[in-house]
């Protein structure tokens, strides 16, 4: 388990591992993440009264 205390909130960062493999047997490391944000994660904006105003047009005339 890695320990990321220096990560700053909705900023990316590199993370560089050196594995050495000294038992003499082949093998592959595979790297994965259980909990992560995606680099294009934006933070959500608020919406304009006008945006609201046609997504409450468009709610409406999906329902008629």
């Amino acid at each position: 388990m890695v320990n990321f205390t220096s990560c700053r909130i909705n900023k990316p960062i590199s993370q560089k591992f050196i594995l050495k493999n000294l038992s003499g047997i082949s093998s592959s490391f595979n790297f994965g993440s259980e909990t992560f944000e995606p680099l294009s994660h934006k933070a959500p904006s608020n919406k304009s009264e006008v945006a609201i105003a046609l997504e409450a047009e468009a709610k409406r005339k999906r329902e008629e």
